[in-house]
């Protein structure tokens, strides 16, 4: 999606509860770093999953000025994983993250991460917490 008219929210959760979104590359999962609107993932209300896949690490780019929320639980499927975090944006995690395998991460860039709902990355309780790099 290039450019849209306003901020966009897509749907794991949106429509049904239980429903689940896998992002399943290598590499850049999700790539913001020249958007013009922010982006939110699921609803809290309804849950849904976003489910990692990937084979060991992925990235989240978002460009300063932006928003990636993430409403959805977040979960990981398969191998110990990293997230990279950069861009300068700032990352929301609402839902519950950590879920199945081990998951690390590393905030680069001036992003700011914020972790609202329960969960753990990297064996560490990550509660209502907002970390800055």
């Amino acid at each position: 999606m290039v450019n849209p008219g306003g901020n966009v929210t897509t749907g794991v959760g949106v429509a049904a509860s239980g429903t689940t979104l896998t992002l399943n590359n290598t590499g850049t999962a999700i790539d913001m770093s020249a958007a013009t609107a922010d982006l939110t993932i699921g609803s809290v209300a309804t849950g849904g999953n976003l489910r990692l896949a990937s084979a060991s690490f992925a990235t989240f780019s978002v460009a300063s000025g932006r928003t990636l929320t993430f409403n959805s639980n977040f979960t990981n499927q398969g191998n110990n994983k990293t997230i990279t975090m950069g861009g300068g944006g700032n990352i929301v995690f609402n839902g519950a993250a950590g879920g199945g395998v081990a998951m690390g991460f590393s905030i680069q860039g001036g992003t700011t991460v914020t972790m609202n709902g329960t969960g753990s990355w990297g064996g560490t309780s990550s509660r209502k917490s907002s970390m800055a790099r």
